[in-house]
């Protein structure tokens, strides 16, 4: 799994590979079971926007700083316990699960998961494949969050119109970086 630097933008001097396995220090949250964690095993399958490409730009300028569509398997998790990023999270297929302060959770296909700057939470895969779509916007994004103050998961019908964009992104970067011979 091919992982940007940006990847681990919270953080990244403390950031450490090990086996195709990103790892971050534990830094304990109010909650002692969400620590922060980046645990991203080889066999995952990971395609990230290239946020700082030109052709992007006004997608950076809205705040997006990370996005992607990925199929994860175990022992695939994150723990943010202070999240320094808004987080949309659309689950496609499997599944994910999801522990917060308001206990834990199952992420099922069609449904979001809204996590705001400040939140604290952990996922990881719960049924493999995981297949998601996911954006991080700056804390300071014109968004801030849709009015969404707390961690919130709630179905959604927009999955069509988030991932036909995403994947024309990614063909799209994919064929220039092609074109330009840096692939």
């Amino acid at each position: 799994c091919k992982v940007p630097r940006s990847l681990t933008h919270e953080n990244p001097q403390s950031s450490t590979v090990t086996q195709g396995i990103i790892t971050q220090p534990l830094i304990m949250s109010p909650n002692p079971h969400i620590t922060q964690l980046a645990l991203i095993p080889p066999n995952c399958d990971e395609r990230f926007l290239p946020i700082e490409a030109p052709h992007l730009k006004a997608l950076a300028e809205q705040g997006l700083v990370l996005g992607g569509l990925s199929r994860l398997y175990r022992p695939y998790e994150i723990g943010r316990p202070n999240a320094r990023i808004h987080l949309l999270l659309f689950t496609l297929r499997g599944a994910g699960k999801l522990h917060s302060a308001g206990g834990q959770r199952t992420l099922r296909p069609r449904e979001l998961l809204i996590a705001p700057a400040g939140s604290a939470y952990r996922y990881q895969v719960a049924q493999e494949p995981w297949e998601l779509a996911w954006l991080h916007f700056a804390p300071k994004a014109r968004w801030a969050s849709g009015g969404v103050r707390k961690l919130t998961v709630r179905p959604t019908s927009v999955l069509s119109q988030i991932v036909a964009p995403l994947e024309r992104i990614l063909r799209e970067s994919s064929e220039k970086q092609f074109e330009s011979g840096r692939l």
